[in-house]
């Protein structure tokens, strides 16, 4: 269910914008309102990350509660403010509006379909590294890293 919305959403939040200024009928008034909605959005994004990944909220999971939370609204702060000053939204490629809400979805389908556990799992270690010689572990690093003093 909440994959859907997140789906809607961003459908809705990424239409509203170019029918305005395909219209002429954007605002300041119409970016703040947007922008508002958007930034309540990534709180109740974040809450749905949260429950998707089944985080607890004891003790030992304060900083992981703190860097979902604040991270994205970082984030979003600081994007807004850089268009406020510079009348431009430059978003990366890989941005929160379009993929950040599609991994967001993918995230809310991956926990419905097999489960808040999946999140908690240690099935990359116990298939793949656990699975290589331990010459290639020990070792490794010798592989990637120049000896140490060979650096002038």
């Amino acid at each position: 269910k909440q994959a859907r919305l997140f789906l809607i959403y961003q459908t809705l939040d990424n239409m509203d914008g170019k029918q305005a200024r395909k219209t002429g009928s954007s605002s300041p008034l119409g970016l703040m309102f947007d922008h508002g909605l958007d930034a309540c959005n990534s709180i109740i994004g974040t809450v749905n990350a949260l429950c998707a990944f089944g985080i607890s909220t004891s003790e030992e999971h304060l900083w992981i509660l703190f860097v979902f939370t604040f991270c994205p609204m970082l984030v979003f702060y600081v994007s807004t403010w850089e268009e406020y000053y510079t009348h431009k939204l430059v978003l990366p490629v890989i941005n929160g509006p379009s993929e950040g809400l599609l991994i967001g979805a993918s995230c809310s389908i991956i926990s419905w379909y097999f489960g808040r556990n999946f999140w908690h799992q240690t099935f990359i270690y116990d298939n793949v590294i656990a699975s290589l010689p331990s010459s290639i572990i020990a070792h490794g690093s010798n592989l990637l890293l120049p000896p140490f003093g060979s650096i002038q």
